[in-house]
């Protein structure tokens, strides 16, 4: 029998399920939502916990604020705490945010909530985190780890007080093959590894520096691109016309009409430069002939009619930044954020200022050629380690871009990002002021989840990554290798999570050769990680955590089964390590008190951990690259759903 069939054939126990769409009303001072669970698996997020967490506000004048049917065919929690009638959750509403969990949806249960419009944050008193909460997202990182997923790093600023920090895994785990490197030889992940922060390096290097000129006079947003460069304008024979009127508001917005990938390092590439001729007439790999490169690309839209979200917007307003400070924009971070801040790991191209490949996270296997699918020019095809993965910055801007090239590692990157929390203020040092920072950070009107760089979670647009318990006034970004800033002026609170999802190999490169092993991953999907974050904001009974894990493995097991495409190696690993999670979590909290967990229990879970983490080492080599032919699916029916898949290096 086909082994995929086979495997497939393992989930066929499980239930179907369907849902009926969410829906959100808003009147006076009330928004009324209505959920229907189990949701509907088109509509399932994977990173599951975004699913079943939702948030409201308490406000004193409204009656019956939650109405659940059905309490039997669910675990619900109200703020942590399990509840099986209206009167219960009723008693646990408290003042601020309030949380509802739906979890292990066994039939239909229909939630209707009615929310007070204005947003607090959690009404809790101190700022450590719930360490229950966060036992479950570094066992669930821990096992990720296991299986060959990525590293990485975790940071919590609240208050302006660093709360927590966590790092995991290893600064490489595979060979050029896709076979794992031996446990013995890899380097693990600590507070100082660096990690490129990709697209992050939009806000924390060109919008900061736009919004510290913007404070000093020295730009104005409505500026026209033409001011600082009059050789940027419309051609006669271009289709699409805006230059002329091109601002540095539209470019910020996502909606000057740029293509979202021109391939200027691509010499194969011919379709976004208004010429098919079978060559890339914007072709470039060298940073001064980028800029003239960028000013010929032509328009693919009307700007300012819709948001098209593309890296020349940020490599054009970092060359805007260039032309009015007089100095090369990794300079110009340098000496006005990094050095005030004191940030010694927080820099472009580190392998030409002082730091070796050790000290940086890798990313892909085989360079750029996504395991053979790409090829151009110059391509690398090596492990990238130290250099910033992404073409446009490396091979077309020397890794010095706006869009892309800074490397950091959380502490330093939470640190940075959380001067948005004190309005461009760090301690005595003034970047900019609150009416700048609201300026930047205001919806767009074309899409409420842009403002001007920066992603809004807004009407939950942005929920995906920043998890559904976040206010609507948070922003933040992603990075395309994996990283995560958050910003929640509400709770007060910035986090980082940075991992290198890009260091694996590529599921299948002919039908998307842009899909990695890691992606696959909780850590590299982000919203699992957001909301335990926000979770670990309350005091949670062990029920709920045992509750959310075993949610983790329930969702895990019904994308397998329901979603087209999901069945994969990546993902099953990922099932093998949420299966191990779930089970370890239940072992620790099933038979404890709530006052039986403390930091000396921690300790020596960690301690023993580590013991069998070392232990293990030299039973097993586990190489996720095998293929189909090399793996031995472990398969058991018990009603239990226990089921495991590997890939063992034979």
């Amino acid at each position: 029998m086909n082994k995929k069939i086979l495997l497939i054939a393992a989930f066929a126990f499980l239930l179907p399920f369907t849902s009926n769409a969410d829906s959100k009303e808003e009147s006076n001072d009330i928004v009324r939502y209505d959920y229907s669970f189990p949701r509907d698996i088109e509509e399932y997020d994977d990173s599951i916990l975004t699913n079943s967490s939702q948030k409201f506000y308490y406000d004193d004048d409204i009656e019956d604020q939650i109405n659940i049917s059905n309490y039997q065919n669910a675990d619900v929690f109200v703020n942590g705490k399990a509840v099986e009638s209206d009167d219960e959750a009723k008693n646990l509403i408290q003042e601020g945010k309030n949380t509802v969990d739906i979890l292990n949806v066994r039939d239909t249960v229909d939630v209707k909530i009615k929310s007070g419009k204005e947003e607090k944050g959690f009404n809790n008193s101190n700022n450590k985190l719930d360490q229950k909460v966060t036992d479950l997202m570094e066992t669930l990182l821990d096992e990720e780890v296991k299986e060959n997923f990525s590293g990485g790093q975790i940071s919590v600023i609240r208050d302006n007080e660093e709360i927590y920090d966590y790092n995991f895994g290893y600064v490489n785990n595979l060979k050029k093959n896709g076979e794992a490197i031996p446990y013995e030889y890899r380097v693990e992940v600590d507070e100082n590894t660096l990690f490129d922060l990709a697209s992050n390096t939009k806000m924390y290097v060109t919008n900061y520096s736009l919004q510290k000129l913007v404070y000093e006079g020295k730009i104005n947003i409505d500026d026209k691109v033409s001011k600082y460069f009059p050789e940027f304008k419309d051609d006669e024979k271009s289709p699409i016309k805006g230059k002329n009127e091109m601002t540095i508001r539209d470019i910020l917005r996502h909606q000057a009409g740029f293509p979202a990938d021109p391939q200027y390092h691509n010499n194969n590439y011919d379709k976004d430069d208004g010429n098919k001729n079978g060559v890339n007439d914007l072709f470039s790999q060298d940073r001064e002939k980028t800029l003239d490169m960028v000013m010929r690309t032509p328009l693919s839209y009307e700007p300012g009619s819709k948001s098209v979200y593309s890296d020349v917007d940020y490599m054009l307003l970092g060359f805007i930044v260039e032309k009015v400070t007089g100095q090369r924009l990794d300079k110009y971070f340098a000496e006005n954020f990094a050095k005030p801040l004191n940030l010694r790991y927080t820099l472009f191209n580190p392998l030409e200022n002082g730091f070796d490949k050790n000290q940086v996270a890798a990313t892909e296997l085989n360079g750029n050629t996504r395991d053979g699918a790409v090829d151009f020019l110059n391509i690398r095809k090596d492990t990238i380690q130290g250099e910033v993965h992404d073409e446009k910055a490396y091979y077309s801007m020397a890794g010095v871009s706006g869009h892309a090239g800074l490397f950091s590692n959380s502490r330093e990157l939470a640190k940075l990002a959380n001067i948005m929390l004190n309005e461009g203020r760090y301690k005595n040092i003034r970047f900019w002021d609150k009416k700048t920072q609201d300026e930047f950070t205001k919806a767009s009107e074309v899409n409420p989840s842009y403002g001007l760089g920066w992603r809004r979670m807004a009407d939950g647009r942005y929920a995906w990554a920043f998890s559904n318990l976040a206010s609507s006034n948070t922003i933040g970004h992603t990075g395309w290798t994996g990283t995560l800033t958050v910003i929640d002026p509400l709770e007060r609170m910035t986090f980082v999570l940075l991992t290198n999802k890009k260091n694996g190999f590529v599921l299948n490169n002919k039908e998307n050769p842009n899909y990695f092993y890691t992606d696959a991953s909780m850590s590299g999907g982000y919203g699992a990680v957001s909301t335990l974050i926000y979770k670990a904001l309350q005091d949670n009974s062990k029920e709920l955590v045992m509750a959310l894990a075993n949610e983790l493995q329930i969702g895990q097991e019904r994308m397998l089964k329901n979603r087209e495409g999901y069945l994969n190696e990546a993902e099953l690993n990922d099932y093998i390590a949420i299966k191990n999670t779930n089970q370890i979590i239940k072992d620790k909290y099933k038979n404890t008190s709530e006052d039986s967990i403390s930091i000396d229990d921690k300790k020596a879970d960690h301690d023993n951990l580590e013991k069998t983490k070392n232990e293990s080492r030299y039973e097993k080599s586990s190489n996720p690259k095998t293929g189909i032919n090399g793996l031995i699916p472990l398969l058991s029916l018990a009603f239990s759903s226990a089921f495991a898949y590997r890939k063992i290096k034979r």
